[in-house]
Formats: C-alpha cells, sequence, structure tokens
C-alpha cells in the first residue's frame, strides 16, 4: 500500500468522521463534566445540559465546512481548513461553555483564558490524531474492499467462462457421439461379402478403433478442468468477530509506548492546568508521559511475548490491569495538587474513563486493523490464485472453440456428418468399390477427430 504523508491523511476524506467528532466531544464532556459534577452533584442534569448546548454548538458549524472543505483542490488549502476548523469548534466551544456556566451561575467568573488554553490547544490534537488514524482505517477497509471487489469479480469470471467451455463440452460431446454411433451402426450395415475383404475389414477395424479413442477422449474431456470437482472453493467473506478482533489486538502489545507516552501528556496537562500553574502541569505532564513510555515499552520487550500462549480473554485482562499505574500515578498527582479528598479523588476516578476509552479503543482498533490486512492476504493470495485459473481457462476455452469449430463449422467435406452420410450412402447402394474407394477418406477424418480432441 502505497504511503501517505501525515497531512495528506489528516486533510483526507476522513477528516471530519462523524465517529471521530462524536469521541472528540465525549472525552471532553466527560473530562468537563466530571470537574462539575464532583462539586456540585445535585446539578449533574443542569452541567450535562450546559455541556451538551456547548458541544451541539461548537460542531454546527463543520455540516458546513466539512463539504466546501472537500471541494478544496489544494493540499495545502485544505490542510490549512481543517486545522482552522478544529480550533474554531474548540474557540466556540469555549465560549458557550463559559458563558453558560456563568449563567447558570455553576462558576462565579469567567475562565475562558483557562478553557481556551485547555480546548483549543488539546483538543485540536486529538482532533487531528483521530483524523489521521480515521484516514488510516479507511484506506485499510478500502483496500480490503477493493480486493474482496476484484474477488468477486475473478469469481464470477471463473464460473462464467467454466460455464461456457462446460455447455460447448456438451454440445460438441453429444454431437460426435451421434456421428460415432451413426458411423458404428453403418458399419453393421454393410454386407458380408463387402465385408470379408481383407482390405475393407482392415480398414473397417481401423475405424471402429479410432471411434472407440475419440469415445474415450470425450469422456476425459468430460473429467478435464473445469469441472465440479475442481472448481476452486473461494470464500470472499470477511471474518471481522469479535473474537478474532479481540486476538489480533491482544496478540502483540496493545498499547503503543509512543501513543500511551502522548496520550499521558495530552490528558495531564490540561487536567491539572485547571488546579495548578500551566508549567508546573507542563512538567508533570511531561514526567507521566516519559512514565507511560518506558512502561510500555518494557511491558512489549518483556511481558507480551510471555503471554501469547495464553487464551486471548486473558490476555485482554492483563492489559486492562496493566492501566492500573497510569490511574494510580493519575490519583497520586491530583491528591497532591488538588487536595487529598474524597471528591478530588471521585473527580479524578470519573476523569480516568477517558484513559480507559482511548486505550481500549487503540487496542481495538489495531486488533481491527491486523484482521483486516490477514483477510486483505488471504484476499490477494485468492486474487493471485483464481486469476491464473481464469487465465487458464481463457486459453482452454480458445483452443475448444478452435476445435469445435473446425470439427461442426469448417469445411463440410472434412466434417464426421459428411463422411457418414457419403459411407451410408454407399452401402445403401451396395457398390463395393464405391465403399472401398470412401473409406480411406472416411478413416481420414476420424482420425482427424480423434487428433483434434488431444487435448
Amino acid at each position: 500500500m502505497p504511503s501517505k504523508s501525515a497531512w495528506l491523511r489528516i486533510a483526507g476524506d476522513q477528516a471530519f468522521n462523524t465517529y471521530s467528532l462524536v469521541l472528540v466531544s465525549v472525552i471532553a464532556t466527560i473530562g468537563t463534566l466530571s470537574l462539575y459534577a464532583g462539586k456540585n452533584p445535585t446539578k449533574f442534569l443542569e452541567i450535562f445540559a450546559i455541556l451538551g448546548l456547548s458541544q451541539l454548538g461548537a460542531l454546527a458549524p463543520i455540516f458546513i465546512i466539512a463539504p466546501l472543505a472537500k471541494r478544496i483542490q489544494s493540499n495545502a488549502n485544505r490542510v490549512a481548513v481543517v486545522i482552522a476548523a478544529f480550533i474554531l469548534v474548540n474557540v466556540i466551544r469555549s465560549i458557550l461553555l463559559d458563558l453558560l456556566l456563568v449563567k447558570w451561575g455553576l462558576e462565579s467568573e469567567s475562565k475562558l483564558a483557562f478553557r481556551l488554553y485547555s480546548n483549543v490547544v488539546f483538543l485540536t490534537i486529538l482532533y487531528l490524531v483521530l483524523a489521521w488514524f480515521s484516514d488510516f482505517i479507511f484506506e485499510n477497509f478500502s483496500e480490503l474492499s477493493v480486493k474482496r471487489s476484484e474477488l468477486d469479480e475473478l469469481i464470477k469470471n471463473f464460473y462464467a467462462l467454466a460455464q461456457e467451455i462446460s455447455e460447448a463440452r456438451t454440445f460438441g460431446s453429444r454431437e460426435l457421439m451421434l456421428e460415432v454411433g451413426a458411423i458404428t451402426s453403418a458399419l453393421e450395415s454393410v454386407p458380408i461379402k463387402i465385408a470379408a475383404e481383407l482390405q475393407t475389414q482392415k480398414f473397417m477395424d481401423q475405424l471402429n478403433a479410432v471411434t472407440k479413442s475419440v469415445v474415450l477422449k470425450l469422456r476425459k474431456l468430460e473429467r478435464a478442468f473445469p469441472n465440479r470437482t475442481s472448481t476452486p472453493q473461494i470464500s470472499n467473506q470477511v471474518k471481522l468477530s469479535a473474537a478474532r478482533v479481540l486476538s489480533a489486538g491482544t496478540y502483540s502489545t496493545p498499547y503503543a509506548p509512543r501513543l500511551m507516552g502522548s496520550l499521558s501528556f495530552i490528558a495531564l496537562s490540561g487536567w491539572l492546568s485547571y488546579f495548578i500553574d500551566r508549567w508546573t502541569a507542563l512538567q508533570w505532564a511531561a514526567y507521566l508521559g516519559i512514565y507511560g513510555y518506558i512502561v510500555y515499552s518494557l511491558f512489549a520487550k518483556f511481558l507480551v511475548p510471555t503471554m501469547r500462549r495464553c487464551k486471548p480473554v486473558t490476555r485482554f485482562v492483563i492489559y486492562e490491569l496493566s492501566l492500573v499505574p497510569f490511574i494510580f500515578f493519575w490519583l497520586a498527582l491530583l491528591g497532591y495538587y488538588a487536595g487529598d479528598d474524597s471528591t478530588t479523588y471521585g473527580i479524578s476516578a470519573t476523569n480516568s474513563i477517558s484513559v480507559f476509552i482511548y486505550a481500549n479503543l487503540a487496542t481495538f482498533t489495531s486488533g481491527a486493523l491486523v484482521a483486516v490486512r490477514e483477510n486483505r492476504e488471504v484476499f490477494e493470495g485468492s486474487v493471485s490464485k483464481l486469476r491464473a485459473e481464469v487465465d487458464v481457462l481463457v486459453e482452454i476455452k480458445k483452443c475448444e472453440e478452435l476445435i469445435w469449430r473446425e470439427l461442426f463449422a469448417g469445411e463440410i467435406a472434412k466434417s464426421p456428418t459428411t463422411a457418414t452420410v457419403q459411407f451410408r450412402d454407399a452401402i445403401a447402394r451396395l457398390n463395393r468399390d464405391a465403399i472401398e474407394e470412401l473409406l480411406p477418406s472416411v478413416l481420414a477424418i476420424w482420425y482427424n477427430v480423434d487428433n483434434l480432441l488431444e487435448l
């Protein structure tokens, strides 16, 4: 598959993929909801309504920008429009959220500067990352779809060619068997006196032998490729069951170290900024990012290889438990900076759901991509095999068409039907000289049929 630059992936047709937009919205909503609902649990519905309205208002421009962005021919301009659209979405979200929280009395004063910093910087990055992944995933599934369509077309061509060859063989065999029956019957009706002639008997024996050879070759042709037993049974179904995706996603490392390190930095830096100054928040987020990278590098290098003999469900449980160090570090930092109380831990525990969502999304997405790649490789092998067999069928059809054309649509004087008619006419006239004169040409015609059937 040809490589594509990150910028082209970001600004591709999947830049405003609905699932990606919804996912970032859910993550952002969980984070904000955990903050305000933790402090004001009795106003949960009001907070949720505010978040819903602000998120809907923020995403509204996408419905106008998305179709316009697809019409832009210049890659650079399209990239600029996509990034600007994501920034605009987060600016609108920040403004609406700030206005509604102050107006409904959930905030005593505006915190627009903090919201702009948190939303525009970090959520924009998440939008861009998911735009890249959406394009990558779509490309993989599109490639699988192309291979399946190609395989479907080849299967259709194979069966069409096989059917045409089979029908031609059926017709040709039936006609030739009729001619064999006719010439055999004619031989049996040769008068005994004429048949007793040594030269005549020799020709008749040769004619009997060659017609038997023709019958044997016709039967062999019926069993020749293609037939029901030799037709390949190729499945064109995509196998993406939950068990297969889970197994594929947990066979190797489920969470790429760089992904987990980056996720830790982005998520925690935005969250800690609510409690402490930005610079300190960035420092601690960087520590967690480095910690995540190291932990999962070791995890991938030492633990994963020993787990491959385990069942997929067992591997998945171990992977889920491996997220515990992240949550512990998360809670420890918040407890240290935001106050060691149950409310803070409850808020952070709720917010940690976003970590699980992203981590498990990475697991199942990687599993789906692995399963798609395996299906694509199977399809590629099937396509290659079937294409070779279709080429063989084309050659068989071309070769056999020449045979049937020569036997039934060629020179009339050399056809088996003409030989039979002439031979019967000579016998009917009881003309020994005519019979003896005709036998060599009849024999030559059937030898020609026998040679043509030598496939």
